[in-house]
């Protein structure tokens, strides 16, 4: 089971008599929602406009491994300068396209969606016990599949 809030996403493994919980703190924005892909794999959707892939390693503990729609960073000459920004940006409710010309997010640009992602659903086949293809829906109107490919090593 996992839920998350805050900037959290919470584990609960409830296996035998005593259940074992774990948290992990996000660096980035809270989540609204997440999908099980298999027993070792999570993605959690939310207020990044990103998906984030989450995984456990053979002793159960649960951490971020990566978003799903990386873009590679391009150099900046103020990189705080465009931090700021993009936090002001998401704090009033700008559009990218309100943003100066020379700071706008990197990690943002480019990417599937442009705004908060507020539902994943999973897209499988009857019988299949991992997700390989799933949609995920937000605030700016569109509607993404997204499709895991091997190199992501979905664990079972």
């Amino acid at each position: 089971m996992s839920y998350c809030h805050n900037s959290m996403i919470y584990f609960i493994e409830d296996v035998g008599s005593s259940p074992k919980a774990q948290n992990v703190a996000l660096r980035d924005l809270p989540l609204c929602d997440i999908l099980f892909v298999s027993e070792k794999m999570v993605i959690g959707v939310g207020f990044d406009c990103n998906p984030m892939i989450f995984t456990s390693d053979e002793t159960g503990l649960w951490s971020f491994v990566k978003f799903l729609d990386e873009r590679k960073i391009e150099p900046s000459s103020s990189k705080y300068g465009s931090q700021l920004s993009e936090a002001l940006g998401k704090l009033y409710g700008q559009s990218k396209g309100a943003n100066s010309d020379n700071v706008e997010s990197s990690r943002l640009r480019g990417g599937a969606h442009e705004n908060c992602i507020s539902c994943i659903i999973p897209l499988r086949k009857p019988g299949e016990s991992v997700v390989r293809r799933f949609s995920t829906s937000g605030l700016d109107g569109k509607v993404v599949i997204w499709e895991l490919d091997n190199s992501i090593g979905i664990p079972q």
